[in-house]
């Protein structure tokens, strides 16, 4: 893996620590199912347009459908297909700056991730505090809990990339070791 000269080693990270109930929503599974993994995929798989409306903070507070099996298994759907966009996204923004890593944008990246880190993990936090687990089976507490996983995912995921562009490395090569 070659090394940034650009960002110098340094033996104490500026990550922040990450919160225990942070971590533990990092560590949820996502699911492996072919609505997950067409979003996953792309954008046309699937029709996307009524998503946008999740992509802001929790709590939601769209009207509550009735409890029926089929509202149910359409909330199980959107919580996969969310999930799936994210991953996309995700994706997306992490090839966006491999690019800018290779252009010798090494101090903007780790400037950035670490200001977007240090401010998602206050906003996470008080909306964990706000919403708590998501777990009573409506469709807004259980799309707040999609959005707790996912952003606690990606505050992870950041710092990942902020410890190894600390160390010199390149968090976007996708070379085997």
């Amino acid at each position: 893996m070659p090394e940034s000269k650009a960002v110098q080693s340094t033996t104490t990270s500026s990550v922040p620590p990450l919160s225990p109930a942070l971590i533990a929503h990092t560590t949820k599974s996502l699911p492996s199912l072919p609505l997950f993994l067409e979003a996953a995929q792309s954008a046309e798989a699937l029709d996307e347009s009524d998503l946008p409306q999740w992509e802001g903070e929790p709590p939601y507070s769209y009207a509550k459908p009735d409890s029926t099996p089929q509202e149910e298994r359409f909330t199980h759907n959107l919580v996969e297909v969310m999930l799936g966009r994210r991953i996309r996204l995700s994706n997306e923004a992490n090839a966006q700056r491999g690019r800018r890593f290779e252009n010798g944008d090494h101090e903007l990246i780790l400037t950035e991730l670490i200001h977007n880190i240090t401010e998602q993990m206050v906003r996470w936090l008080a909306i964990y505090d706000a919403v708590g687990e998501g777990v009573s089976g409506g469709r807004n507490d259980q799309m707040a809990a999609c959005w707790l996983q996912w952003k606690a995912r990606e505050i992870y995921s950041s710092t990942q990339e902020v410890l190894i562009l600390e160390k010199g490395g390149n968090p976007y090569d996708d070379s085997p070791m």
